[in-house]
């Protein structure tokens, strides 16, 4: 808001603000709650806000580098006049978009290690309690959980969900809380260097004030 103010010189500060901080909260919950339920092998949960025909469906389920940032860099056509215009914001768009995406599946592929750790090494291993009490078997009924794992929500996590043929609205909503993401950190960064800029340009003018300043003469 201070950002905004500033830059902006529009205040929204006060009511404005704590309505606005509420309603995006429950939004953002919202679509974090199926992104959630998407990685864990549920994608049809995905709201999909913004989504749009326009996204690239090209994804399969074995992520590719190439073929991702091919189908989502978009070069302008010369022989094509309105795409030398709208090619720009779409290059740009395009190219961070496959940034965040690559660090949200690099990401996602971590968790992925992290979740199955404790689901093959600990849960699994507990014996009766795994057996009879926490563990479920698989669709076939194998009950083999150091094998086959503990958890079926583990079992069927896919951090590539969202890059699948025919999943635009988890692009969509992945796209978006990205964006978000990086725009939070972009606002606190700037914040910062503000701060530290302006406490450089305090403390310059105090030396000089401290400079000028003669003895008092009795």
């Amino acid at each position: 808001a201070t950002d905004i103010k500033r830059l902006l010189a529009v205040d929204i500060r006060g009511r404005t603000l704590e309505v606005l901080v509420v309603l995006l909260t429950l939004l953002l919950t919202f679509i974090t709650s199926k992104l959630v339920r998407g990685y864990f092998g549920d994608p049809s949960q995905c709201w999909g806000v913004f989504a749009s025909g326009s996204v690239s469906s090209g994804h399969t389920d074995e992520f590719s580098e190439t073929t991702f940032f091919r189908d989502n860099i978009h070069v302008p056509d010369p022989s094509n006049p309105v795409s030398l215009f709208s090619s720009p914001f779409t290059f740009l768009h395009g190219s961070i978009s496959n940034i965040l995406f690559y660090i949200a599946v690099s990401f996602l592929r971590f968790s992925q290690i992290w979740f199955e750790k404790w689901d093959y090494y600990v849960f699994s291993r507990l014996g009766f309690i795994s057996r009879r009490i926490i563990c479920t078997p698989t669709l076939n009924g194998n009950t083999d959980y150091i094998n086959d794992g503990c958890f079926p929500s583990v079992r069927n996590i896919n951090p590539n969900f969202f890059l699948e043929e025919g999943r635009e609205s988890c692009r969509a909503d992945m796209s978006l809380m990205l964006f978000l993401y990086a725009g939070a950190l972009a606002f606190l960064a700037y914040g910062s260097l503000d701060r530290h800029r302006r406490g450089r340009a305090r403390n310059a003018g105090g030396q000089r004030g401290h400079r000028e300043r003669r003895p008092h003469q009795d």
